[in-house]
């Protein structure tokens, strides 16, 4: 004990020595404050944590935010356009540099997409094919297992079919590929084999069914059981698919019980659920129904007020999958983009839906995104 003590009294040293303890503990606490710019979303939740990005997103700030934040990127080089140049031509470099480099700082890889009948990620030989429907399942079939070998080891798993229903309805959507078929049955029959012609390039790649507007709320969720039971019919008949994607493209006016109705359907399928394409707007988008929930449409700039609805809507989907999703069938939550500076939504009118401003500003997006995730508070906003 420090000797200037014994000219007190005891009692008088007692309180000393409690001064000193408050003192002390006060000093540890105040450096054990968190420093914001330390704290990463990967590092502070049990959930996997995904990106949605491509190669040619990438620069110095943005690999940075892939590494620090998530454990798994979706990679969008995997259009058909990237890689494949005709009926037998394949190029594959730069979407392997891409993966590779992933690999290198401990990323996982989740490819989108082998099937896709959306005309602009399309190669125009494919879509304009005028042999018989057997010679085009040969094409797609040697396609994608030159895909899936090529890769293996390396991604983990794969959309493999994308976007076949209508976008608000229970209908199959009227693209090219739909045409090729005399029925809808005809076509989930095709794309079933398609499940198989991946399962035997690799084994070990989880295969995926992924679509949008599970929540949309119109004739009781119409798309969303119809997806729901597709992906049953598949399932119960062998097919080789082990997870679904709910792209959930929302925004800031849906009703949380759309969206814990959406992932309460979709586990019951049994298989692994993906929150794929997370991003949340600020004008209520163009493919759902203004007039069924409202919302504007005509937003042209962020407020600070906008940007707190949106960090509540991320907070909040983050805890339904949590509270809605087994712990079994959790695949994790993907975010689609890395900033509002090159996000998709901004193509045709303004928009602000991601979590990140630019690749190095956090929007309140991000932190009640994490605090939603992990169920911790985060003084940083």
């Amino acid at each position: 004990m420090d000797n200037r003590l014994n000219m007190f009294t005891p009692i008088s040293q007692k309180l000393i020595l409690l001064v000193f303890i408050f003192l002390a503990c006060e000093k540890i606490e105040n450096e054990s404050i968190i420093n914001c710019e330390e704290v990463f979303l990967k590092d502070n939740t049990e959930i996997l944590l995904g990106i949605g990005d491509g190669a040619e997103h990438l620069n110095p700030s943005s690999e940075l935010y892939f590494a620090l934040n998530f454990d798994r990127v979706t990679a969008t080089d995997f259009f058909s356009t990237f890689l494949w140049q005709d009926y037998s031509t394949y190029t594959f470099d730069l979407t392997e540099e891409f993966i590779d480099y992933l690999l290198s700082v401990d990323i996982e890889v989740h490819a989108h997409v082998l099937i896709y009948p959306l005309p602009s990620v399309s190669p125009d030989f494919l879509v304009n094919f005028n042999g018989s429907n057997e010679e085009f399942e040969l094409l797609v079939k040697n396609y994608i297992q030159a895909v899936v070998n090529r890769f293996k080891g390396k991604v983990k798993s794969y959309d493999l079919a994308n976007e076949l229903f209508d976008y608000n309805n229970s209908q199959t959507n009227p693209t090219w590929l739909r045409n090729r078929f005399s029925s809808d049955q005809e076509m989930f029959d095709f794309i079933a084999r398609c499940f198989r012609y991946a399962h035997e390039a690799d084994p070990n790649a989880l295969l995926f069914y992924n679509d949008y507007g599970q929540e949309f709320k119109n004739n009781n969720y119409e798309k969303g059981n119809a997806i729901f039971n597709q992906i049953l019919q598949w399932k119960n008949s062998g097919v080789p698919i082990h997870g679904y994607g709910l792209q959930m493209h929302t925004n800031i006016y849906r009703p949380l019980e759309d969206i814990r109705n959406a992932l309460e359907l979709a586990s019951k399928t049994g298989l692994l659920i993906h929150i794929s394409e997370l991003d949340v707007s600020l004008n209520w988008a163009d493919f759902d129904v203004p007039g069924v929930n409202g919302g504007e449409q005509n937003i042209t700039e962020v407020s600070p007020e906008l940007l707190i609805l949106q960090a509540n809507m991320y907070k909040d989907i983050a805890e339904i999958y949590q509270k809605t999703v087994p712990l079994s069938q959790r695949y994790g939550i993907t975010v689609w983009g890395v900033s509002d500076e090159d996000s998709w939504l901004g193509d045709n009118r303004f928009e602000a839906g991601t979590i990140m401003a630019n690749p190095k500003t956090r929007k309140p997006a991000f932190w009640f995104f994490l605090e939603g995730l992990s169920n911790k508070n985060y003084d940083c906003e």
